[in-house]
């Protein structure tokens, strides 16, 4: 329901996100199988949510309802499955200094 991941966690942050029903502003916060998660209906006539429900398609371990802007993690993606640019190799390069 974003379009990046620092937009991700600025909505997070700002308050506007559900985890089943209940408010969340820590965007590290961990979901577990099954969690539903939505904007807060307030929330939901915000341009920046209409735009990114309109153009929203999930990976397949996220169900996503399009009609009351929530979606449930389905399960746990292997590392392949989760589409992040990162260079693993460098990573533990630099923290194994």
């Amino acid at each position: 329901m974003a379009r990046t991941i620092y937009s991700a966690r600025q909505f997070v942050r700002h308050g506007h996100v559900l985890v089943n029903n209940k408010r969340v502003n820590i965007p590290s916060y961990k979901v577990k199988i099954n969690d539903t998660f939505t904007i807060k209906e307030k929330s939901r006539k915000l341009e920046c949510f209409q735009d990114a429900i309109r153009s929203a398609a999930p990976p397949a371990y996220i169900e996503l309802s399009k009609v009351d802007f929530s979606a449930r993690f389905l399960y746990v993606p292997e590392r392949e499955e989760v589409n992040i640019q990162c260079e693993v190799p460098l990573v533990v390069e630099y923290y194994s200094r």
